[in-house]
């Protein structure tokens, strides 16, 4: 197994290093792990020397970039807007799925995705359920399998989503998240 998992990466990046590594790692299966904030845009380097070698610089700045977008926007409206019908980056997202794909099935590499939930809100009938929808309609249309683990972490963080988080304000899967998640994919795989 290898995790090309970078902070900040996104479908677009991915894509990019799975074509300079397929070569190496000749891989037998490739599991795409997919988050809804895969579509957003490219992130853009930043050159001010400070961020680049100051991590108390970098860390405020980076804050303050999070505050100005949640200020305007819940995060839900965030995420709906990335996937309304014709949004740029949700288009640039499937282009480089389709891509992939392309890849996969030219070496005959078995390729499925794998959705970490939103761990903010873990309902049902929540903002995000529709998103997973359309995430899993624009892949099972290019012939790829999606695996959801939303209702096995339902169940296992009943009701308190911040059960699954990995510290009080960090909403990224702890580790019982994410064996939640490795679960569902196993049992699929």
């Amino acid at each position: 197994a290898i995790n090309a998992g970078i902070g900040n990466y996104n479908t677009f990046y991915e894509v990019e290093l799975f074509k300079r590594q397929v070569d190496a790692t000749d891989p037998d299966v490739v599991v795409l792990q997919y988050y809804i904030n895969d579509a957003e845009p490219n992130p853009k380097g930043e050159n001010a020397p400070i961020l680049k070698y100051s991590l108390l610089a970098a860390f405020i700045y980076q804050h303050f970039k999070t505050l100005t977008v949640v200020s305007t926007k819940s995060l839900a409206e965030h995420y709906g807007d990335l996937y309304r019908e014709n949004a740029p980056d949700w288009e640039r997202a499937k282009v480089s799925i389709r891509e992939l794909k392309a890849i996969t099935d030219k070496r005959g590499i078995w390729l499925i995705a794998l959705l970490v939930p939103e761990l903010h809100d873990l309902s049902s009938d929540g903002p995000y359920p529709p998103i997973y929808d359309k995430i899993d309609a624009a892949l099972r249309k290019m012939g790829i399998d999606m695996i959801n683990p939303l209702s096995r972490l339902q169940v296992v963080f009943s009701g308190d989503p911040s059960r699954a988080w990995a510290a009080p304000n960090d909403p990224h899967p702890n580790a019982s998240a994410h064996k939640v998640i490795a679960d569902a994919l196993y049992e699929y795989l």
